[in-house]
């Protein structure tokens, strides 16, 4: 019979929200937005502050322009 290893303990990630939601327009003149993905801040070793984005989805005819809104707050 052979050892099985250990089982890995799984560790909790904790995910943290972004702090913008990236939008862009379902198509060129159209008045629907979609969400397109996420962005969140990013503090680097020098000091400076930058924002790392997360794009999940852009639309077929896709202009380039692209809204970054703060997420509304749950209540």
């Amino acid at each position: 019979m052979a050892n099985k290893p250990a089982a890995k303990k799984e560790e909790k990630i904790e995910k943290r929200l972004p702090d913008f939601i990236i939008r862009c327009r379902q198509s060129a003149g159209s008045d629907y937005w979609q969400n397109a993905g996420a962005a969140w801040e990013a503090k680097f070793k020098d000091g400076t502050t930058g924002y790392s984005i997360k794009l999940n989805n852009l639309p077929i005819g896709f202009t380039g322009d692209l809204l970054m809104m703060r997420p509304k707050d749950p209540d």
